[in-house]
């Protein structure tokens, strides 16, 4: 287990220490009382709706052996060193970037408007051949979560994954910061987060941060199928190695074809590389996870990993659950349902429709289940019509919205031949599908994280008897 010099740890934070004597190391560096290792650092961070000062006690029962703290705790419960700063949470990220500076292996950093989870995990099977990988759990992708990932590395892995999200401005750069990347990537860049960013070009530059952050040594991993990044790789990416993936030709990693087991759920595709034809099963269907599949193999390839070693792997990739999630024959119609619930924008909604018209059956009714996009600002209303034209155009024969902008999504696909339909609440929207729905049909049902989409598979599963039949 690694243990870290405490003192070295105030000094990379810039930490004024008082209170007890210095122990002699810390082998964990936590925010929460109640999962904080023994002998760990806690940290206690501030936010809108709690202040961590607050659990210090608490995380010293636990067994931390030093608090990180913005103003000095009198009458603690022990006498354990305080490190005393000004902003705990830039704390936290100076102590992860000291402690990443002590880890030997490399490093792959991941951000994108969609399928950054996804291709996270890609990456990870990808790598698996060359020893054990560390990776970012869940989504802990942010100021927090990326220093705690850092921190929680195991001593025996020989490469890392880190997922990096991104609201504004300058937390990539930061992020990047504190993981120095070997490696680099960015999967896609979308209309997502206009709220704080306004255009897609200004969510590209907050992209590009990435690339431009990336150590002089490293390599940037640039998908040439989106001319996005395309346009912010030649001014960002400047002298670094640069890894090229996608469907044109002369490109590094190429993707030749592709094809679908609609039964199974996965997808077996031909890659291109050094003129040699790579093979691999992905336990995902859609073309965009086929690009992900291609990002995840160059980063690889990237780090010195063998295209067929980086291909093979992939068929173990851990896929969380609710992004594309197939489920069979479900509830009382026996119905099939794309269980995509976790996050949407437009570019991951379309992304969807195109799954269900490749796994829908030509003889099966398609239904688009559509939650609200969060983040879009002024262009939320026009975003959510284009989705239900979108909708409509992938075959979607009725679409159900949910959500403050449904009208305009709803419009949107009636405006393409579809049936639309409007809802204010989950409870009508069930109830619609209660009176509508028949065996065979397949839905596919997304929306952003907020609007609970999952609600709306878990109820056709368990579907109340009093549905029509």
């Amino acid at each position: 287990m690694t243990s870290w010099d405490l003192g070295e740890l105030a000094r990379a934070a810039g930490a004024r220490v008082t209170g007890g004597a210095l122990p002699l190391g810390v082998t964990a560096v936590g925010t929460d009382s109640r999962s904080l290792p023994p002998d760990g650092l806690f940290v206690a961070l501030r936010g809108n709706r709690f202040d961590g000062h607050s659990y210090v006690e608490a995380a010293i029962r636990a067994g931390a052996v030093a608090i990180l703290v913005d103003h000095e705790i009198d009458n603690v419960i022990a006498p354990v060193p305080q490190l005393v700063v000004k902003d705990t949470l830039r704390a936290l990220g100076d102590v992860a970037l000291y402690i990443r500076t002590k880890q030997p292996g490399p490093v792959v950093g991941v951000t994108g408007s969609n399928g950054k989870t996804t291709t996270k995990e890609l990456i990870a099977a990808a790598l698996r051949s060359g020893g054990p990988v560390h990776k970012t759990q869940g989504n802990l992708n942010n100021l927090i979560g990326v220093p705690l990932t850092i921190a929680s590395r195991p001593d025996k892995t020989w490469a890392a994954v880190i997922e990096m999200g991104m609201n504004a401005r300058n937390e990539i750069d930061r992020l990047c910061e504190i993981a120095a990347p070997d490696v680099g990537v960015i999967t896609t860049v979308g209309p997502a987060h206009l709220e704080g960013l306004g255009t897609i070009e200004n969510v590209a530059r907050a992209k590009a941060e990435l690339f431009e952050k990336l150590p002089q040594s490293a390599t940037a991993v640039v998908n040439a199928d989106d001319p996005h990044i395309v346009a912010i790789a030649e001014p960002f990416v400047g002298s670094r190695r640069k890894v090229r993936f996608g469907r044109s030709s002369g490109v590094d990693i190429r993707i030749i074809g592709s094809a679908t087991d609609t039964q199974q759920g996965t997808t077996r595709a031909t890659f291109e590389i050094a003129g040699t034809s790579v093979h691999a099963l992905i336990p995902l269907v859609g073309a965009h996870n086929v690009s992900n599949a291609a990002a995840a193999i160059a980063c690889a390839w990237a780090l010195g990993v063998s295209a067929n070693d980086a291909a093979q792997g992939l068929r173990d990739a851990q896929i969380p659950g609710s992004r594309a999630r197939i489920l069979r024959d479900v509830g009382p119609r026996k119905v099939s349902i794309i269980d995509d619930t976790y996050n949407a924008n437009p570019q991951s909604m379309i992304a969807s429709f195109a799954t269900l018209a490749t796994l829908a059956p030509k003889s099966a009714r398609r239904i688009a289940v559509v939650g609200d996009m969060f983040e879009l600002g002024s262009a939320a209303s026009q975003l959510h019509h284009e989705v239900g034209e979108a909708a409509a155009q992938s075959g979607a024969a009725w679409v159900l919205a949910l959500g403050p902008n449904a009208s305009a999504t709803a419009e949107g696909a009636r405006s393409q031949g579809a049936r639309g339909d409007a809802f204010e609440t989950i409870e009508a929207l069930n109830a619609a599908l209660d009176g509508d729905l028949k065996p065979g049909d397949w839905l596919a049902v997304k929306g952003s994280r907020g609007m609970n989409m999952e609600r709306v598979v878990e109820h056709i599963k368990a579907e109340p008897s009093g549905g029509a039949h």
